[in-house]
This record gives C-alpha cells, structure tokens and sequence, in this order.
C-alpha cells in the first residue's frame, strides 16, 4: 500500500531490461516476460522474474531497444559502472549484448565493496561522484579507458582515510545539459545547483564541496540530477514517505548549506532513500497525491499513441519494497554488519533480525534469510571457540594442579 512507481516508461515488447545488482551482477529481462496486468495491478517482485543470489538486490537498470540486433548503438555506447568504494568502470555495451539466463558479471567487485550505480552514455557524458561527507568529483568520461566486463575498474574517487566515508550516488550528464544537481543530507537539508558550479578535476582526486556539512544537516544521502519537471520521493528510516515538488527548491551556490526541505529534529529521523520521479498534474496544472485518487483511476495518465500498441513498464523502488519496509531493510543491514565484525554483539544482531522477519515484506526477502542464517551460523563459530578456550583453561588448571 505505501509502494511507489520509480521510474515509468513506454516499451515495445522486445526491448530488454539490463538489470544489476548491488553484487556486481546483471541480468536481462525481454519486456514480453514481464507479466501484463491491469492499470492498477500490484506486479510481482523481480526475485520472481530473475535469478537472483540470495542476499543480492537489483539496484539500478538500463532500457535498450535493440540490444542484440542494433550492432552500430552497442558498440558506440559504453556503461559507466560505479561502487561504494569509489571505483569506476566503464564497459562497450556491446559486452551485455548476450544474455545469459543465471546472468554474469557485470564488474569485478573486491572484497565487500558494493555496486552503486550504472549508468548509459555515447562516450561524451561527464561523470559526477558524491560522497558521504559532502564531496563531489566532475570529469569527462574520456578520462576512463573502456575494459572488459570482468574488470575491476579504476579510481574514480579518493575517500577519506575515517572508515565511514562512501560514495553515495553517482549521475552521468549530457554536456550542455539543462539538469541541475540536487542533493540532501541525511537530517533533510538540500539545494539544487547548476552542472558548471562544479569544475572539471582529474579522476580520482577529492573532489569539490557540494554540501557544506554540519552537525545540523548531517551527512550526504543522496545526489540525483532533477529539472522543474520533477518531484522528489523521500523515504525516512522511519518509513514514512514525503513528495517534494523539485522547483519549490532554490538553486543555489555549489558550497552552500542548503535549505531545510523537512524538519526531522522533531521525530528524531534520518533520511534513508531519495529519487526523482515525474511530476504528476492533473487537469488544472495542479499537483496532486497518488493516494487520494480512487483505486480504479490510474495516478500517471499515459496517452497511447495513434495507431501503436506500447506495454508501459514501471518499476517500483527497492525490489517493490514498501516504503513501510525501508526501517527493516536497515536493520537487516545493520544485523550483517554487526554478524561480520570480529566481536559481533550476537544479541543486537538477533533482536534486530528478529525485528525484521516479523515485518510481512522483509521476511519474505531471501536476503533477511541469509543475513540470519549468517548469524546463526557465527554463533556456532563463536560458542565453538568458546568452547575451546573453556576447555584449554580447564587443561591449563589441571596441570599446574598437577606440577603444584
């Protein structure tokens, strides 16, 4: 009931959906496999569609319309493929052009880095890369080579040496774009600004402040690039899910603090997700909420073109992952970090696994399986070597009895 549509687009039935998730992988989907439904249809979760890794999640997609016919547009594109630790990979489409049923890799990620983004451009797209702390790095995508897909990628962005800094969110812009780049922090201050306010710098390097961060406006959450076209989607960890219209949001200087977009000192939240979705008007120009309107009325009025027949597809946020949801993702995620430290607080990481498989969505997602069968599984690791230094100390008391 609290979902939301993400992205809405129209499709012939033969293009293909490039889907990657946060591990690294890509998958294909025709647009014919998507089961057809009615306008107000519920849909069904892509773990249903794809073969997913248990604990694995789509978080980014690409649409292409002829991607195993049209050899000129895959080999004249590239993907630009970024992760949570700052590296950066760009690829020839033309690599994703055979689909595999069980998938491939799409980039090479080490360790327990993440993919964070993926993006399509011609080759003359510049790159932006935002970080936790409130940088954000600009170059052209020329500077980065074309690999293979089973490369690692290269630097794209230093992160400070605190052992919290990540990359947040990374966007790829046209030059001569009329875009501008909106970001907000975690406590709900944000700002719009324009493309150029960021100058060009190497890849690699720290990049330029995009926010000035403060103890009042918390850290970076999220960077998107959005027109007055657009509205935003914010989701708190509470759960609870605001629209913001994006022109009601100033433009202003590149180094700016920002405006405050919602009060959450009140309720003592944080914001977990931001997108951007179209703005919907109804008949008047005037901004309206998907929630009020009558279940058998439709919240994005699509106009059919006159003599074609388009599927329009929509992809909810998260894996169609309610906005209710959203607070037990983030216990899950904060249950596998705990269960992967070398001291884990085995107790914190139950009640809060606990929390989560007694939430309806999140204990349907094979992911919250997984991170509980990780903590069980270290509970038996740890009670095992307990165990042992139990029974080394009780030998060691033996012998010295002995030799007394």
């Amino acid at each position: 009931d609290e979902d939301f549509i993400e992205y809405i687009y129209s499709a012939s039935m033969h293009e293909t959906m490039l889907l990657f998730t946060q591990m690294g992988r890509c998958y294909w989907l025709k647009v014919y496999e998507i089961p057809e439904g009615a306008k107000n249809a519920k849909g069904r979760a892509l773990q249903n569609l794809l073969n997913i890794e248990a604990g694995d999640r789509v978080n980014a997609f690409i649409r292409v319309k002829n991607l195993t016919r049209d050899a000129e547009f895959v080999n004249s594109h590239y993907l630009i493929f970024c992760t949570k630790r700052g590296t950066i990979k760009k690829t020839l489409l033309e690599a994703y052009s055979r689909p595999r049923a069980n998938g491939v890799i799409a980039i090479n990620l080490v360790d327990d880095d993440q993919l964070v983004g993926v993006g399509l451009t011609d080759g003359n797209s510049e790159v932006l890369i935002a970080n936790r702390n409130g940088r954000a790095v600009r170059f052209n995508e020329s500077t980065v080579r074309a690999m293979g897909r089973n490369a690692t990628g290269v630097r794209g962005m230093t992160l400070d040496a605190d052992g919290r800094d990540e990359v947040i969110g990374m966007i790829t812009v046209p030059q001569d774009t009329e875009e501008t780049i909106l970001v907000i922090s975690e406590k709900g201050y944000g700002k719009r600004s324009l493309v150029e306010d960021y100058r060009i710098t190497n890849r690699g390097t720290k990049g330029v402040k995009t926010l000035n961060i403060t103890d009042k406006t918390g850290e970076l959450v999220a960077i998107r690039p959005v027109t007055d076209e657009h509205d935003l989607m914010i989701i708190n960890k509470s759960g609870i899910t605001i629209r913001v219209h994006a022109r009601d949001i100033s433009v202003q200087g590149r180094a700016t603090q920002g405006v405050r977009i919602i009060d959450l000192k009140k309720r003592g939240d944080e914001i977990a997700s931001v997108c951007q979705v179209l703005t919907e008007e109804d008949s008047d120009e005037e901004a309206f909420d998907a929630e009020s309107l009558p279940e058998n009325e439709s919240a994005t009025p699509i106009r059919e073109e006159e003599g074609t027949k388009k599927l329009v597809c929509a992809i909810a946020v998260g894996l169609l992952t309610s906005a209710g949801a959203f607070a037990q993702v983030a216990n899950v995620k904060s249950a596998e970090k705990i269960a992967s430290s070398d001291k884990p607080d085995l107790a914190e990481a139950r009640r809060l696994i606990t929390e989560a498989l007694a939430n309806d969505e999140t204990k349907n997602d094979p992911y919250t399986w997984y991170v509980a069968g990780l903590i069980e599984n270290k509970a038996y690791t740890e009670g095992f070597k307990q165990a042992a230094i139990d029974q080394n100390a009780d030998r060691t008391a033996m012998y010295t009895a002995l030799t007394a």
